[in-house]
């Protein structure tokens, strides 16, 4: 009989155990397993899995070269959504037409049927709650497929850490055990974001301030980054297809403005952006703005070497060729000429001139001051560089000792010659010259120069009987060559 009790007792007991086991598995499997992880797009997916490493399995709904907005919703969509532990939307709506929406009762994830993924859920994560969020509308919304700011906010390398970060403590919600694991993996990220900027930020440096045209409204975030501009959109608006009207007015307002590059995402038709190239001499640049959009870019840091590798190989290749780097050369000339006069216009203050020579004097000093401030300015604002070093100018042989009429004569002679020689570089950078303020200012530069001439000459004649030929170079020739009056307008400062 005691054997029996003893057998029964140690049933009963490994019975007890069992049961008890098997309802503590799936809390221990929660909390030890991989985190199975589903994000929309492939960009999220690739942050994801920097943080989640080993401890997680990381899947896309979206691949990196499909427009995100217009997604044709698969049934593998919703065996992923089932089995997910945790799922991350770019939301903004971006996934409102194939995900989320229209209908939220009849949406893809409403019919996963997983509680833990549904909006306000333990694991539903929203990574726009944590990004910089550009073009934010004010009330009252208009439809739009992009209603609440622009979504593509991840092509800003510093939302890419906000979310980093923000995944970790996710994470670390989840799965307690891997807090410090999630949270190493992030600081791991960060340090090589930080590495990877340095290296984006110098190469595109050069480039600050340049002008682009896109496609659509998604390159906001990578453009204000790295100190572009936009000029605008071939889509009028968001999701709406180009028309004739305003791909014309693309054309005109690139023309205007000197952008010569166009970027263009990989789903996007290329006739339009091809038509509009051949009309302003731009270049068609194709560059994914997600992760695996091209074959260089397999993950969020290769996303960003591509696309910087082949906006500042753009940007270059438009410089030598159109005259960009002519045009930051030419000012850089035109400074060292002014310095030159401005040297031998100097002592005319003090020499035993005439009043008429002495005023004279003082007018190209303050009009050649002045143009000297436009052109540093522009040489800051388009090409961040500097004017040249002001070192002293030495005063050409014999003006220095030459005093009364005799440096006068000289003085004029030699001036004359400089003038001459600046209409030269003037009328190469009427030929060559990209940015429209700058040609309108050679052609305003190269009829006061040839007025300049035309006084000195008088005054040779005038003053010191110097009357015989000169050199008979045109300098008016440009202003009969497509360049009207109408280009003599002042110039701002800017």
């Amino acid at each position: 009989m005691r054997q029996i009790y003893e057998a029964r007792r140690w049933s009963t007991l490994l019975l007890v155990l069992a049961f008890a086991s098997a309802a503590a598995s799936p809390v221990l499997a929660q909390t030890t397993s991989k985190l199975r992880i589903v994000a929309s797009t492939a960009d999220l997916a690739a942050i994801a899995a920097e943080v989640g490493g080993e401890r997680a399995e990381v899947q896309s709904l979206v691949r990196g070269n499909q427009d995100p907005h217009f997604v044709q919703a698969k049934p593998s969509y919703l065996l992923k959504l089932r089995r997910a532990d945790l799922l991350i939307v770019v939301g903004l709506e971006l996934e409102g037409g194939w995900l989320t929406g229209p209908h939220p009762a009849l949406s893809l994830l409403s019919q996963s049927g997983s509680p833990r993924i549904q909006p306000g859920g333990s694991g539903y994560f929203d990574a726009s709650q944590y990004a910089e969020i550009l073009e934010t509308p004010n009330p009252p919304l208009t439809p739009s497929i992009q209603p609440f700011g622009n979504p593509h906010y991840w092509l800003d390398p510093e939302n890419g850490r906000r979310i980093a970060q923000a995944l970790a403590h996710k994470m670390s919600e989840m799965r307690p055990g891997s807090a410090s694991y999630f949270d190493q993996q992030f600081r791991a990220f960060s340090d090589r974001l930080s590495g990877a900027e340095q290296r984006w930020d110098a190469k595109m440096e050069p480039y600050r301030g340049r002008k682009v045209v896109t496609y659509s409204r998604s390159w906001s975030n990578f453009l204000k980054h790295f100190q572009l501009v936009s000029e605008g959109e071939i889509e009028p608006q968001p999701g709406i297809p180009p028309s004739l009207e305003h791909t014309r007015e693309i054309i005109q307002l690139m023309k205007s403005e000197g952008a010569k590059v166009i970027l263009v995402e990989p789903y996007f038709e290329l006739s339009t952006p091809n038509a509009i190239a051949r009309e302003t001499g731009a270049e068609v640049l194709v560059m994914p703005s997600s992760v695996g959009g091209g074959k260089r870019a397999g993950d969020y840091f290769q996303l960003f070497d591509n696309d910087v590798a082949l906006l500042a190989d753009a940007f270059h290749s438009k410089e030598e060729g159109s005259g960009m780097g002519t045009d930051r050369d030419f000012m850089i000339l035109v400074l060292n000429d002014s310095a030159k006069v401005q040297a031998m216009a100097q002592p005319c203050l003090e020499k035993r001139v005439r009043q008429e020579l002495r005023t004279l004097c003082r007018e190209m000093l303050d009009v050649r001051a002045q143009e000297d401030q436009i052109l540093m300015g522009w040489l800051s604002n388009w090409f961040q560089a500097s004017a040249p070093s002001g070192g002293q100018t030495a005063l050409p042989l014999g003006l220095a000792s030459a005093d009364g009429a005799q440096f006068e004569s000289i003085f004029l002679k030699l001036v004359t010659q400089e003038d001459q020689e600046e209409i030269r570089t003037f009328h190469g950078c009427m030929e060559k010259g990209s940015h429209r303020e700058l040609v309108n200012l050679c052609v305003m530069l190269t009829r006061a120069r040839s007025i300049e001439i035309q006084l000195m000459r008088s005054q040779l004649c005038l003053w010191h009987d110097d009357c015989g030929p000169h050199d008979t170079h045109d300098s008016n020739t440009a202003l009969t060559q497509g360049h009207g009056s109408e280009n003599l307008r002042r110039l701002p400062a800017s």
